[in-house]
């Protein structure tokens, strides 16, 4: 098993945190936690445009994508 170090900041703010659980619980919540904050930022912007617009952009996208050429 490898040692990993963590700062004596972190290792406080952890230890304060975590009254009966592990550190390894406390830090899956912590990023699951984050993935959920995330995702739930994320999800304010759906269905923000519509199909046709959404449609009509992934074409322009294609299409400049396509015309791109990088001349070396």
């Amino acid at each position: 098993m490898k040692t990993i170090m963590i700062k004596d900041t972190a290792y406080g703010k952890l230890a304060a945190y975590k009254k009966n659980k592990s550190f390894s619980e406390i830090l899956n919540e912590l990023i699951e936690g984050s993935k959920t904050a995330k995702m739930a930022k994320l999800k304010q912007y759906f269905g923000s445009i519509s199909d046709k617009k959404a449609k009509e952009m992934s074409r322009t996208i294609k299409r400049i994508r396509k015309e791109f050429v990088i001349n070396v």
